[in-house]
This record gives structure tokens, sequence and C-alpha cells, in this order.
């Protein structure tokens, strides 16, 4: 059924579905997340908020040492090269675009909405990180790199580590952590 799904997207693909699905797969890994981390760490800073901070930046390492460790143990097969538009190398199970979109900007989803009260804002955001990350899966299986049973697990490992992430907060960042510049007395 996979091989199936994946012949019938190669059969029907065009260039300007192509070019989007490839600009849609970068904000998957890369140099694009490095950056959205960077802008979120400097805000969540600023807004004193380290906790957030922390974890997103857990839960975009996590999704990526464990997607790979899980890589190595069930070594997946990718799909056939010639289904593949781009170039990957390693095994496909689970998808670490997909397990870091969940993960990475589903914990941003999270923080994001403990710091905005306005209803058209908090819907926005819902709306716009859940089309991302569903676009991201989507993508990795349009260009032929992985199979959608990849692009599911890895959902499902994102999900379970922000789970993880969000039950181990309580203990571990109950209380706030101290603000990393002091205020000068006057």
């Amino acid at each position: 059924m996979e091989l199936e799904l994946l012949n019938n997207i190669g059969l029907n693909r065009n260039q300007l579905l192509t070019d989007l699905m490839l600009n849609i797969t970068r904000l998957g890994g890369g140099l694009i997340t490095l950056i959205v981390l960077f802008i979120l760490l400097v805000f969540f800073i600023y807004k004193k908020r380290l906790n957030a901070a922390i974890l997103i930046s857990a839960s975009l390492a996590f999704s990526q040492i464990i997607a790979h460790i899980l890589k190595i143990i069930i070594q997946r097969p990718r799909p056939a090269q010639e289904l593949a538009i781009i170039d990957e190398i390693g095994f496909a199970m689970p998808s670490a675009h997909a397990s870091l979109a969940a993960a990475f900007y589903g914990m941003i989803l999270i923080q994001l909405l403990k710091v905005t009260k306005n209803k058209t804002i908090r819907f926005l955001l819902i709306f716009t990180i859940i089309v991302i990350i569903i676009l991201i899966g989507v993508s990795r299986v349009y260009l032929g790199v992985h199979w959608p049973s990849d692009v599911l697990v890895g959902f499902g490992l994102g999900i379970i580590i922000n789970i993880m992430l969000l039950i181990f907060e309580k203990p571990f960042l109950k209380k706030p952590l101290p603000p990393i510049v002091k205020k000068q007395r006057r």
C-alpha cells in the first residue's frame, strides 16, 4: 500500500509542488531550525521564561538524538532511489524531520500559548504550527525519502518526547530559574 502511494505521488509530481515541498522540508532540519531556535531563545530569555527556552531546546535535541538511535536499531531502508527527488542517506524509520516537527514546533506552540492571551492570535498560532508540522511530514513522503509509516512514527515520537518533557518539567523546573542578568540596585 505504501509503495503504491509513493508510485502515485511520483506519477503526479509537478515542478511548482516539488519546489514548495523542497522548501517545506527545510523547516524540519538544518539551518532554518537553528535560526528559529535562536530567535525563540532570545524571545523567551527576554520574557524571563528560561524554562520555555530549556524545554524548546530539549525538544529539538531529544527528537534528533532519539530518532537517530531508533534508526540504527530499526534499520528500515528508505524507499528506492528512483522514487526520490532528493538524496538522503541512512535509515528511514522514524523520520527525523517528522519527529523534529512534532517535538520542536509542538513545544514552541505549547510555550507560545502560555504567553499569548489574545484568542485570535492563539487560534492563528495553533492553526499555523499544526499545518507546518503536517506539511513537513507530507513533504518527506512527497519527496520520496520516507514511507508514510516512517512519518507517522516520527510524529508519534515527537509527541511522546513532549509529553515526557512536560511531565519532567514539574519536578526539575518547578521553581523559576534565577534571572540571567541580575538587576542593579539604585
